[in-house]
């Protein structure tokens, strides 16, 4: 599992508005190849928006970018992207509650 960090200026809205503009940009993420899941954030003050996804593999993360910034941009929503891919280190990771049990 790798973990692709994303965030950009936004010039949406926030929070219901946010879901209401957003809701088909999720259900399209979700069936992205190598997609596991995606916490969105969203920081009102700084006007920014992203989010932290899980992604099976680093090709994975890397396809998805190259595509999901493209299409971010000519949503005319998004700029100034920045984004990293982090690998992850399981085994601590579970010592700290990761995966989160039900």
């Amino acid at each position: 599992m790798v973990i692709l960090q994303v965030d950009f200026d936004y010039k949406g809205g926030y929070d219901e508005d946010m879901f209401k503009e957003c809701e088909n940009l999720a259900k399209s993420i979700a069936c992205e190849p190598g997609f596991m899941w995606k916490i969105w954030t969203q920081n009102k003050e700084k006007n920014t928006s992203g989010g932290i996804y899980a992604f099976k593999s680093k090709d994975d993360a890397q396809k998805y970018i190259k595509m999901h910034l493209s299409r971010l941009e000519k949503s005319g929503l998004a700029s100034n992207f920045r984004y990293e891919i982090f690998e992850t280190n399981e085994k601590l990771s579970a010592i700290t509650n990761f995966p989160p049990k039900s």
